[in-house]
């Protein structure tokens, strides 16, 4: 599984940008629900600051934010060594910071500008499945997962400073997770195929801009 590299090389063919843990019926249809309760709401919000495309149309920095989402996953699923190969073929401009980083999140910092970038994994566990139902009931605060990763972030804003902080991005139930942050911290996404509520997006403001990658 490579979250983007094929859907860069061949946005065509792409059917899906994560491999899943093996999951029940019924995880796959609440999956499912949320993926078209999301689609349908990005679809008649009229916010300005939401804005909805597909892999073919990735601009620059939306590509970088989803290589660093795949290296959330590279770094859980095969561990550090293959996700530093990854970042040294894949993102050459970034330092991934591994003391930030954690199973649920990937911390990178531009080499040049020394702009920070947060990016969260879809899920690969049973345990995720917890955070999902807390995005279906709009109940993610209350997740310890949320909390833990909550610490996390502020523990990039420790040490870079909150205004170095430019984009959050995330695929999946880490693009739910990421809009939450990105709404709590007025910080900007970059999301691929996220799971998110209905109720989140439709009919309000947004506290940042939003960028919506979907699956053709």
């Amino acid at each position: 599984m490579e979250i983007l590299t094929e859907a860069l090389a061949s946005s065509s063919n792409i059917k899906k940008i994560s491999k899943e843990s093996k999951r029940t019926k019924e995880e796959v249809d609440q999956d499912n629900s949320l993926q078209f309760q999301f689609k349908s709401a990005v679809t008649k919000q009229q916010t300005r600051n939401i804005s909805t495309s597909t892999y073919s149309t990735l601009s620059p920095s939306e590509v970088i934010s989803a290589r660093m989402t795949e290296v959330s996953y590279i770094n859980f699923r095969d561990g550090e060594h293959a996700a530093q190969l990854y970042v040294k073929k894949n993102l050459p401009d970034y330092k991934w910071d591994r003391s930030l980083s954690t199973e649920h999140v990937a911390v990178f910092v531009d080499k040049n500008t020394g702009k920070v970038r947060v990016s969260a994994r879809g899920t690969q566990t049973g345990y995720d499945w917890k955070t999902n139902a807390r995005i279906a009931t709009s109940t993610l605060g209350q997740s310890q997962e949320i909390k833990d990763m909550d610490k996390s972030i502020n523990e990039v804003f420790d040490k870079y400073g909150k205004n170095k902080v430019e984009i959050f991005s995330g695929h999946s139930k880490g693009g739910g997770t990421m809009f939450y942050f990105g709404e709590k911290y007025g910080i900007d996404t970059h999301l691929q195929d996220p799971a998110i509520p209905s109720n989140e997006v439709f009919g309000k403001d947004t506290k940042a801009k939003h960028s919506i990658s979907k699956t053709p």
